[in-house]
């Protein structure tokens, strides 16, 4: 009799269930589907950020090297310096030494300077194998980290290949209009800055065009010359589009597109709905693209302006 208890406390009751239902099981799918959608975008949403904040570090490093050589020799580099020209070979024939490589120095790559400075010392045109070896040198701080699949590129119909870069220093209203802080052989002063370095624009992202042109941090021969790939003013232009089109006038910050050539022309970023800027005094600052209208008055140094980023 004990026997037979014990055997019924074992056995279940043939009324029982085992395991779950069809509903149920599709319930269980469903609660872990949006589980981990949910997942999925808050990872996603920490590495946006990551990238951003990596991005912004750099961009700190840049506008800190600014200072180190305004430190040095008492000025800002130049936008694109031409210290070989002379006569017989005017700037006009020349590549030029962009910003970033005058601040080589001051961020840990004095070794790669003094290549870049002997190679332009030794052929200021920059033709030789000097200049392509060193504008094919990658250097990490240049580049945004969203960016990193593009650090080496070619195009047809200009010889040798380039490292890119994701940040371009800024010329103010126009290129030739020297009222911001990097231009073709000006030199500026931080006590030129009389709008004040904190609402002084100085350096924004800009991703390189399709193929990296116009996108190489090393001034050289080809779509990376000096004046075009270095420097960037944020009034609005037209440029010639790949199709030989005219771009549609746009703003010194919008939208753009890795593919469009037409992007090359304003600042913007592969961050979502605006794009990084560091400032005079070595902040670094996010604007996004609905406050475009702004960026005239934070490109110049001296016009009195009173505008600040909106926070």
């Amino acid at each position: 009799m004990l026997r037979q208890q014990r055997s019924q406390l074992r056995t279940p009751s043939s009324s029982g269930r085992v395991g779950l239902s069809l509903i149920e099981l599709l319930i269980a799918i469903a609660i872990c589907a949006v589980l981990l959608s949910l997942l999925l975008g808050a990872v996603q949403r920490a590495r946006a950020t990551a990238v951003r904040a990596a991005c912004a570090n750099n961009l700190r490093q840049l506008a800190l090297g600014t200072h180190g050589h305004s430190a040095q020799a008492g000025l800002l580099p130049q936008g694109c310096a031409y210290p070989f020209a002379t006569a017989a070979s005017p700037r006009t024939a020349q590549a030029g030494i962009s910003w970033q490589t005058a601040i080589l120095p001051y961020i840990e790559q004095g070794d790669l300077w003094q290549r870049a400075w002997r190679a332009n010392q030794t052929d200021p045109v920059g033709y030789s194998s000097a200049h392509m070896a060193i504008r094919e040198t990658v250097v990490r701080l240049f580049l945004c980290p969203a960016e990193s699949e593009s650090r080496r590129v070619s195009h047809m119909g200009v010889s040798g290949t380039w490292a890119t870069t994701s940040y371009v220093g800024v010329a103010g209203t126009s290129k030739y209009a020297n009222d911001g802080i990097f231009h073709v052989n000006l030199s500026i002063r931080l006590t030129d800055i009389t709008d004040g370095t904190a609402n002084t624009l100085l350096l924004g992202e800009r991703p390189p065009g399709p193929a990296g042109r116009f996108g190489g941090w090393y001034a050289n021969w080809g779509d990376c010359t000096c004046p075009i790939a270095q420097i960037l003013a944020v009034g609005p232009r037209s440029v010639v589009a790949e199709d030989g089109s005219l771009c549609p006038l746009t703003p010194g910050l919008a939208p753009g597109r890795l593919d469009e050539l037409c992007s090359v022309e304003h600042f913007w970023s592969l961050h979502p709905v605006g794009a990084l800027f560091a400032f005079a005094d070595g902040s670094v600052r996010f604007i996004n693209y609905s406050a475009a209208p702004l960026l005239l008055s934070l490109a110049t140094r001296a016009g009195g302006e009173a505008e600040t980023v909106p926070e």
